[in-house]
């Protein structure tokens, strides 16, 4: 007889149903995952709640809100951040004439600003963070005559950007031997100059005109001169050196430029070197007011072209005085429209730099 076979509690694999998950979007059930079918953790489950629609908009609120903080601190950043501002030095040191004296130590001086204020040195986030300036110049070449000067300075003026807080400031600094023709109009004795010859002569209206050409109207100019080394030269029939006289009247076929000059001696006086200490005095005293080691009497951390010239007068002063036994005073002569407003600018940062005085 026959034993038939007992299924006893098994199932009939034909009654068994096999799970199925959701439908899927090409409208068939996919199968289930074996963690939906054990009721365990899911990572199909997880995903489905993290992009529910209360959890995605608070997501994307977030990081749009974030990107938009990001953006106002860079433009603000970059709004109250400034940039190195260009000091573009000129020196002219030898001379063809023999009647013409060496412009002593004006080589040294493009050298100790060269030394002070390297180009891209940490760059400047913000006013006075680093060096607020940089040299722009070549403190080996001091022989230029009329073509190569203008040419130059307007090479120089058209690669540079303006800098300072604003980014709307340049500073050029010229040390030559500078004279007034027979109409008392200064002048600047070039390297192929001849004393008795004011033909030869680089006036000094057309240096100012190539610094106009090369600025945009609301650019701040400041022009640094050293050009009275010889006040006195009876060889040539110098008996006074009137240049500095002559630089306001300069100034009044130019007042629509922001223009600002700073002599490094004030009429009826000498433009000292000082052997002792490599250079000049004034040089030495203007890297040290420009790097921001000194001069900051209202301690607010900037230094403005009023401080700037304030600096100068008493500590070049006091040096020619205790040293020289004379009187030098920088002086400063500024377009009309700048008359009383340009004092106020921000021309360096003080930023407790190390002092720029060279060791004597």
């Amino acid at each position: 007889m026959a034993r038939q076979r007992s299924s006893g509690n098994r199932p009939d694999s034909r009654s068994r149903k096999t799970e199925q998950g959701p439908a899927s979007w090409r409208g068939k059930r996919s199968a289930g995952s074996p963690g939906e079918a054990s009721g365990g953790f899911s990572i199909f489950k997880w995903k489905q709640r993290d992009v529910s629609p209360s959890g995605y908009w608070m997501r994307l609120l977030f990081w749009f809100g974030l990107a938009g903080l990001l953006a106002y601190i860079l433009v603000d950043w970059i709004k109250k951040g400034g940039r190195q501002t260009p000091f573009i030095a000129i020196h002219v040191s030898s001379y063809d004439d023999p009647l013409i004296s060496p412009n002593s130590y004006a080589m040294e001086d493009l050298k100790w600003f060269e030394q002070q204020w390297p180009f891209g040195r940490g760059g400047m986030s913000t006013i006075g963070t680093e060096a607020s300036v940089h040299f722009v110049g070549d403190a080996e070449k001091g022989l230029y005559n009329k073509k190569d000067f203008l040419s130059y300075l307007g090479v120089q003026l058209a690669g540079q950007k303006p800098g300072g807080p604003k980014k709307d400031l340049i500073f050029v600094y010229i040390s030559a031997h500078g004279v007034v023709d027979t109409e008392g109009k200064p002048c600047l004795l070039l390297s192929d100059s001849c004393a008795r010859s004011s033909d030869t002569w680089l006036p000094l209206d057309d240096v100012v005109k190539v610094l106009g050409e090369g600025k945009k109207k609301d650019d701040k100019l400041v022009l640094f001169l050293d050009c009275v080394r010889t006040f006195q030269d009876p060889r040539n029939g110098l008996l006074y050196n009137s240049f500095v006289d002559g630089l306001a009247p300069l100034l009044l076929g130019h007042s629509k430029l922001n223009l600002v000059i700073i002599s490094a001696s004030g009429p009826g006086e000498n433009a000292w070197a000082a052997p002792e200490r490599d250079g000049t005095i004034f040089g030495e005293r203007l890297a040290v007011v420009l790097s921001g080691a000194d001069g900051d009497t209202d301690a607010n951390s900037k230094i403005s072209p009023g401080e700037l010239v304030d600096f100068l007068h008493v500590e070049v002063q006091d040096w020619v005085k205790t040293k020289r036994t004379s009187r030098q005073t920088a002086v400063d002569i500024a377009t009309t429209p700048i008359t009383d407003a340009w004092r106020e600018w921000t021309v360096a940062g003080a930023a407790g730099r190390v002092d720029g005085r060279r060791q004597a």
